[in-house]
């Protein structure tokens, strides 16, 4: 065996060893606890839920993954509050404007607020209480609202106004659509 032969061998062997060291050492390293594991990966099935529109299971993912948090000031607690809110909301659960009272008392930086609002908003829209839309609407940051939200904010905001009694607020929100072109301009005329 000649000398380029033996270094090579040794030379394999340093790589392997270090190849080792290396994912043995990230592997420790990067080690989460079981219920820390567990506990995402409940977060991540009631995800997948939510997105499949399995409301009432993902909503009881969610409550479970909140009360079983360490940390309630962390953001997957606080992710998981967020969504409880709208799954409550979609559900037309009775608990929906408590949730979302508490997700703000207890996240008021948050930015996920807003669009809870919104939701919230949309929800009472929907089951045609426009009292109580009207109030979630007037929480709504408009500002921090996407550019493809506005013209059903507005309407939508506007026709909850016109049918709580406030016309002169209602046509504050419909004159926002009257420059633009969208499929809500012509009924806010």
């Amino acid at each position: 065996m000649n000398k380029y032969s033996i270094y090579k061998i040794h030379f394999n062997r340093l790589i392997i060893i270090l190849s080792l060291m290396i994912f043995s050492s990230s592997v420790i390293l990067g080690q989460k606890s079981e219920p820390y594991i567990s506990q995402l990966t409940d977060l991540e099935r009631a995800k997948d839920l939510f997105n499949k529109e399995k409301y009432a299971m993902a909503l009881e993912l969610f409550d479970s993954f909140v009360e079983e948090s360490d940390n309630p000031a962390a953001l997957e607690t606080a992710e998981a509050e967020y969504m409880a809110v709208i799954c409550a909301a979609r559900l037309y659960n009775t608990d929906a404007e408590y949730r979302m009272n508490r997700f703000k008392a207890m996240h008021p930086d948050n930015p996920s607020v807003n669009s809870g609002w919104l939701e919230l908003a949309d929800n009472f829209y929907q089951a045609k209480n426009y009292r109580s839309a009207r109030r979630y609407y007037d929480r709504v940051d408009r500002l921090e609202l996407k550019d493809d939200q506005l013209p059903a904010y507005f309407f939508k905001a506007g026709y909850s106004h016109f049918m709580d009694g406030d016309r002169d607020k209602a046509m504050l929100f419909f004159s926002e659509l009257m420059d633009i072109d969208t499929e809500y301009s012509s009924p806010a005329i």
